[in-house]
C-alpha cells in the first residue's frame, strides 16, 4: 500500500470518527448484503442438477461450459474471463 493510500484511509477514518464517534470506526462490511444472485433459487437448483450430469462432450464442467449452458437456457450473453491471460472467452 502506498503512503498516499494510507494517508487517504487515515483521513477518511478521522472524518468518520468526527462525524459518528467511535461507531464510525467499526467494520460494517458484514451489514451489506452484497449483490443479489443472478440466478433465482429455482434456477440455481436447476444448474446444480445439470452439474451432476455429464457434459455434452463427455468432459468436465468448467466456467466456460456453465456460461454456455446459462446463455442457451436463458437467452442471455454470459462472458467469462481467462484469469491467466485476461482474455475473454
Amino acid at each position: 500500500m502506498s503512503l498516499v493510500t494510507a494517508v487517504t484511509l487515515s483521513i477518511a477514518k478521522v472524518r468518520r470518527y468526527n462525524q459518528l464517534g467511535a461507531n464510525g470506526l467499526k467494520d460494517k462490511r458484514h451489514q451489506h448484503p452484497g449483490t443479489p444472485p443472478l440466478l433465482s433459487v429455482v434456477e440455481q437448483a436447476q444448474l446444480l442438477e445439470t452439474l451432476r450430469t455429464p457434459t455434452a462432450d463427455g468432459g468436465l464442467w468448467n466456467s466456460r461450459k456453465v456460461a454456455e449452458w446459462i446463455s442457451n437456457l436463458y437467452q442471455v450473453r454470459v462472458i467469462t474471463y481467462n484469469i491467466n491471460s485476461g482474455a475473454r472467452t
